[in-house]
């Protein structure tokens, strides 16, 4: 895992933005040192968006999803 802390994320890294809001996992980085990051709302819709990585920090990854879903539904 990179050091999401110092502002460096990779591709896979389990962050969140370091003023709160939902566990995001960073899908691609982009040259000027922006993370394209992808989250999922409690009804499993997907959400993606565009952050400075300087507003990222590291999080640990949810060990389940949430509470009722099912996996593939």
């Amino acid at each position: 895992m990179s050091d999401a802390r110092a502002g460096r994320v990779s591709v896979g890294d389990v962050v969140r933005l370091k003023s709160g809001g939902p566990v995001m996992t960073v899908e691609a980085t982009v040259g000027d040192g922006a993370a394209i990051c992808c989250w999922f709302t409690h009804g499993l819709q997907r959400y993606n968006a565009t952050f400075a990585s300087e507003t990222l920090m590291a999080c640990d990854a949810p060990e389940t999803w949430p509470a009722g879903k099912e996996e593939n539904g």
